[in-house]
């Protein structure tokens, strides 16, 4: 086992075992934190193990000891840095009031607390330990060349004004474009059925048909709360009950609704003997209580409590849904909102909502109006993070474009794929907000280091792309190749969008720092 497999089991048996004791399970979300987590540990570690290896390398008479000080020396800064701006990133997830998501913030902030221990000091210590370096090739040729080749022409490009400046420019036109299409991303489920199955899963088919031929598997209960007992039987109320019922219906994501009302218009027409006129609650209150006792008489007992307590003050209209996208959900709320303040009544009110669309509805509220707040307060931690590493409020903003540019990308791919911001990828865009600056920590801290030393900018940003930047290569190619397979072998459509989110993440992570990052140095 490497030291990197040491540091990475340790880490996850510290968090693991720790969220075991809290009595904190796992389901397909902080499954797809802990891959995210992994990751930010293979870059970390990655970085470390290329930084000992160069020491040893440059330096043959130098013990493993003296090398592994060396590169934990000069990788302490940008490791600790990105290991923290991880963690504020979880620990702003866990401000918004769902406990699904705290819960994941919890998981992400305890590991990756555990990762900091691991990996400043685990990898460095084990790596002390190693014996003289002797090549195992696992391929049938060397990869030096490809990586050589990949990390000059980033260096060309970057040290040279003019291509330097395009970089800049085209990274300035995608942020914006990117930003404007972000606008039309759906917060809630974007389509319909469970948004952790795929379209073709039977459980998705099935709720399809059912929802074809039935009026809606997915249900909402508004409430009407009266001021005092009996409201339920008043005629003006029953009135404006039926009233919201044939308005709501108009909306096709609406297939029915029940009331208090349904059960009074059949008996008040059976007691005209049948005749369709009267199939309507009563103009008294007293005829309506009437009606009521025989309805209740020729029925078992709690037939009627879905609709109304038992002392007819407070009751409820269950309304069936075909499906629980965003879209119907708001335009449903909206709906509802809009009748209740053109039809005001004097002794009951509307209120929103229970049933499983209207916990949705809450949900997707809160993380509508947590969504900028979040993204806000990460980019802060960044900056405030940034600014005591580097000693400059300007190393604080520097990075705050290239995080953005990460998060408009990914934003807009989730708009045009059609995947929802909700509970499920909230956090995986806050983690994003790590994602898109870590490997831009190495580029830089190594651009600094080298420039200190020698003073040419170009030569420092030759020597950080030959020293951090293969470390990018290979861990983003790495975990790349390793999520994207999620999208063609994973049976959970969530964990396979996911899959595609991180991989997108990461490429533009990577190209970001090998590339956009050098140009910004060099210009500015």
């Amino acid at each position: 086992m490497t030291s990197r497999d040491r540091r990475l089991t340790c880490s996850c048996a510290w968090a693991l075992g720790i969220v075991h004791l809290l009595g904190v399970n796992l389901d397909p979300l902080a499954v797809v934190i802990t891959f995210l987590i992994s990751a930010r540990a293979v870059s970390h570690a990655v970085q470390l193990i290329l930084a000992f290896d160069t020491e040893r390398a440059v330096n043959h008479e130098l013990s493993a000891r003296d090398a592994a000080r060396i590169a934990l020396r000069k990788l302490f800064r940008p490791g600790l840095l990105g290991l923290a701006t991880d963690a504020g990133a979880m620990a702003v997830v866990a401000l918004t009031p769902i406990p699904l998501l705290q819960k994941a913030a919890l998981i992400g902030a305890l590991w990756l607390g555990a990762m900091v221990i691991c990996t400043i000091i685990l990898v460095p210590v084990l790596l002390s330990w190693t014996r003289v370096h002797h090549e195992h090739r696992i391929l049938p040729f060397r990869m030096d060349p490809v990586f050589n080749g990949i990390l000059e022409a980033c260096s060309r490009v970057a040290t040279e004004k003019r291509h330097a400046t395009m970089v800049v420019f085209i990274a300035l036109l995608i942020l914006v474009s990117s930003g404007f299409l972000a606008k039309d991303i759906t917060i809630g489920d974007a389509n319909p059925g469970s948004p952790i199955l795929w379209p073709d899963s039977a459980y998705n088919q099935n709720d399809a048909s059912i929802n074809e031929r039935f009026p809606g598997s997915d249900r909402m209960f508004l409430v009407v709360a009266g001021t005092e007992n009996d409201v339920l039987k008043n005629p003006g109320v029953l009135d404006n009950i039926s009233g919201f019922q044939q308005y709501i219906e108009a909306q096709p994501e609406v297939g029915g609704t029940m009331s208090l009302a349904d059960v009074i218009r059949p008996v008040n027409m059976l007691m005209r003997e049948g005749n369709p006129r009267f199939f309507s609650v009563a103009y008294d209150q007293n005829f309506n209580a009437e009606l009521l006792f025989l309805a209740m008489a020729g029925s078992d007992p709690g037939d009627v409590d879905r609709f109304t307590d038992y002392k007819f003050r407070n009751g409820a209209i269950q309304m069936n849904f075909r499906d629980h996208k965003g879209d119907t959900i708001r335009t449903a709320i909206q709906a509802i909102k809009d009748y209740a303040q053109h039809n005001s009544m004097e002794k009951a009110d509307f209120e929103l909502a229970g049933g499983l669309i209207g916990v949705l509805a809450a949900v997707n509220e809160v993380i509508f109006s947590g969504q900028l707040q979040s993204i806000a307060l990460a980019l802060l931690i960044l900056f405030i993070f940034c600014a005591i590493a580097y000693k400059s409020p300007q190393a604080g903003l520097f990075f705050l474009p290239l995080v953005l540019l990460s998060n408009t990308i990914t934003f807009a791919f989730m708009a045009w794929h059609g995947i929802g911001l909700n509970i499920n990828t909230l956090p995986v865009a806050a983690l994003g907000i790590g994602l898109g600056v870590d490997y831009a920590f190495y580029i830089a801290d190594r651009v600094k280091e080298r420039f200190n030393s020698c003073g040419d900018l170009a030569e420092s940003i030759r020597f950080a792309l030959s020293r951090a930047g293969r470390g990018v290569i290979v861990t983003a190619l790495t975990m790349v190749v390793s999520v994207i397979l999620w999208f063609f072998l994973s049976s959970l459509r969530f964990q396979a969008e996911m899959g595609m989110l991180i991989a997108l993440w990461m490429t533009v992570s990577a190209i970001t720092a090998l590339i956009v990052i050098p140009s910004m140095i060099y210009l500015v």
